[in-house]
């Protein structure tokens, strides 16, 4: 989806809503298609004394393996996002403007895609306590108990057992 934007940056004020739903479901991203459904993105921009704003909202539901217990895992994604857009930088690159293209267009599939790549988390779970897999036997310690019996102990810490005996 390209946003128009010539209106905006010749004009000394006025305002354009935009809406439209982005078809992701060939992006992978660690190793999978995290976008189950397309994302929908609306939102706005704005001309106001010259300064050109966009302000979006991006929604979706990803569905991604939990990094614990490998269970799939679907949950809503909403976010907002904004930013000031200007046709050229003159000096030095702050990073707190986004240029757009020549022709004043704006690729919102690009854009959207990389505020919502940037704002994943590091960690997908399931839930916040997840338990994960067994280290030993690899049962999902979320529904079932440890098949293998005795727990391991971690070797670093194998010199305290013998302050106890």
């Amino acid at each position: 989806m390209f946003l128009e934007l010539k209106k905006l940056f010749f004009g000394e004020s006025g305002r354009e809503e935009f809406s439209g739903a982005l078809d992701w479901s060939t992006v992978t991203y660690s190793g999978c298609c995290p976008f189950s459904a397309p994302v929908r993105v609306s939102g706005t921009v704005s001309n106001t004394s010259g300064i050109v704003r966009l302000v979006y909202r991006a929604e979706t539901r990803l569905k991604m393996p939990c990094d614990r217990c490998a269970a799939e895992t679907e949950k809503e994604f909403s976010k907002a996002f904004e930013h000031v857009l200007v046709a050229s930088l003159n000096g030095e690159d702050t990073g707190e403007f986004l240029v757009v293209e020549p022709g004043y267009r704006l690729n919102m599939d690009e854009l959207a895609l990389a505020d919502m790549l940037l704002e994943f988390p590091s960690k997908y779970l399931c839930k916040e306590d997840c338990k994960g897999l067994c280290p030993g036997c690899g049962a999902n310690l979320n529904s079932e108990e440890c098949r293998c019996g005795a727990k391991p102990v971690d070797p670093r810490l194998e010199i305290l057992k013998n302050l106890i005996s």
